[in-house]
């Protein structure tokens, strides 16, 4: 089984609460498979939508790290955070580097498309273990992994 960090800041602020009501995000397992949900990001809560659950997952905890950072400690995000994490942090990244089968953040996020507001879809998977979720969009184009605060319940 996994750890996963169950920090309710770190999640609201790294993996996109974007000011909706809790009750309408997705966050935290609240969308479940087959619910009708749609994309919410911006230029300053960037998210990435991927094709596979690992690059989500490691994308978008590293996003989530260096929105941490700049919120919290005003630091500028750093792109070496691999190389300068340390403990708990230094182990999840490995994790997911290893889960997304990349040696690097830029070849990871070359596989992936930075996540637009507005995309319609449907939960088509929703592991218990991780804060991604696979959408299967209306618009007939492919499925792709996102982070679970950056989808909002839709109708």
């Amino acid at each position: 089984m996994r750890i996963i960090i169950a920090v309710p800041l770190l999640l609201a602020m790294a993996f996109g609460f974007t000011g909706t009501s809790l009750a309408a995000n997705c966050m935290g397992g609240a969308c479940e498979v087959g619910e009708k949900v749609t994309t919410q990001a911006s230029q300053r809560d960037k998210v990435y939508n991927c094709p596979t659950q690992g690059l989500a997952e490691y994308t978008n905890f590293i996003l989530g790290i260096w929105a941490m950072q700049a919120e919290i400690a005003g630091i500028k995000p750093n792109a070496d955070i691999e190389k300068t994490a340390t403990g708990q942090t230094a182990q999840f990244l490995a994790m997911y580097r290893k889960e997304a089968k990349v040696k690097t953040f830029n070849e990871a996020i070359a596989l992936c498309a930075v996540g637009k507001s507005g995309i319609k879809g449907k939960v088509s998977s929703r592991p218990k273990d991780s804060f991604v979720i696979m959408v299967e969009p209306e618009n007939g184009l492919p499925h792709f992994w996102t982070s679970e605060g950056h989808l909002v319940r839709s109708k």
